[in-house]
């Protein structure tokens, strides 16, 4: 288990989160969920460095979801993008069968599960996706406000096996700023024209921008921000205490871990 949300991502953090938390044979065949977003495009940096340094192999998977007209487009620019910068990437396209109902939920439904199959079909053991820590907050979030119970409440999981494929989501442990700030030296000029847009000097810091910005508007920060208060503790502690996933930390968490925790993400 590792919390360290508003860390600045730098590579060596990041092989070290792999190393202590996650299991990968010998030169291992990866698979990375690509959108061309800045999530999903800061774990396929970190991981092409690591990949290399551990003599595996990557494969970066696009999908082609059918729902907007230009899709197939955007899924061709991501790839030759990605072919400049010598990384290896598969198209998957959606069967127009499958596309029923032309929402988001539908389309991430049928890009995790087209994904899963070609991992499974080419033998690739581990499929990373790019969510981060604000992902979580807003699942747990939405989640609750549904009037989930605990089990519902989990959200995300850093790591989960779906027909033998382990399900990774290391980016969880950082937050959308430190992505933000991670991406800048990775993208060019694209932040001075964004703050040029903005009527922002050159130099702005964006991710301090949307920092602020968050706070000005109100978005919850912590549990406690969320409705999360100190006598839900023990029984979200007691759920932590039985989730399998906790069996597979390198320290097995206590009860009373799991309730300073809760503490501490109430903020």
């Amino acid at each position: 288990m590792h919390h360290c949300c508003r860390v600045k991502i730098t590579q060596s953090c990041f092989n070290l989160i792999l190393k202590n938390y996650y299991l990968f044979e010998k030169k291992p065949k990866i698979a990375v969920a690509v959108s061309g977003g800045p999530d999903s495009m800061a774990l396929l940096f970190l991981l092409n460095v690591w990949i290399k340094k551990n003599k595996g192999s990557l494969v970066a998977l696009i999908v082609d979801h059918k729902i907007r007209k230009d899709s197939g487009k955007e899924a061709k620019t991501v790839c030759d993008y990605l072919k400049k910068h010598k990384i290896r990437s598969k198209i998957i396209n959606i069967s127009k069968k499958n596309v029923l109902k032309k929402t988001m939920s539908e389309a991430r439904q049928n890009r995790f599960l087209q994904m899963v199959r070609y991992c499974k079909k080419y033998k690739f053991l581990h499929l990373f996706f790019g969510h981060h820590n604000n992902d979580n907050i807003e699942t747990f979030l939405l989640r609750k406000i549904a009037g989930s119970n605990f089990e519902g409440l989990r959200s995300m999981q850093h790591k989960t096996i779906i027909n033998g494929i382990q399900i990774l989501r290391p980016l969880l442990t950082f937050n959308k700023l430190a992505i933000i700030r991670f991406n800048k030296s990775h993208v060019g000029d694209k932040y001075e024209r964004i703050s040029r847009s903005m009527g922002l000097p050159e130099s702005s810091d964006l991710a301090e921008i949307i920092e602020n910005l968050n706070s000005e508007i109100g978005l919850p920060q912590n549990l406690g921000e969320m409705g999360i208060v100190e006598d839900m503790i023990p029984g979200l502690a007691q759920h932590s205490v039985a989730d399998v996933c906790s069996f597979t930390n390198p320290v097995i968490p206590t009860l009373e871990d799991y309730e300073k925790l809760f503490v501490e993400a109430i903020g």
